[in-house]
């Protein structure tokens, strides 16, 4: 997962999910949990969440504040 953020995601940083399948813009959607949406969560979003640096993470909130059903996924403590 590290190498796909050193190699892709840290450069170009995914578009969160809310944006990236606006259609499916609840958090509670069944597709979140399976198929594409599961796929894109765990493959793209979490990495970049999990290894972007405190700063890079800062830029992508104030860019890409989280919609009220999104906020959990932005809370790291």
């Amino acid at each position: 997962m590290i190498q796909r953020f050193e190699n892709e995601l840290q450069f170009s940083p995914p578009l969160p999910p809310w944006l990236k399948y606006s259609e499916y813009a609840d958090s509670g959607s069944l597709f979140w949990r399976m198929g594409d949406g599961e796929s894109y969560l765990s493959d793209y979003f979490d990495v970049y969440l999990k290894y972007a640096s405190e700063f890079d993470l800062h830029e992508y909130k104030q860019k890409y504040p989280a919609p009220k059903d999104w906020e959990a996924y932005y809370q790291t403590d």
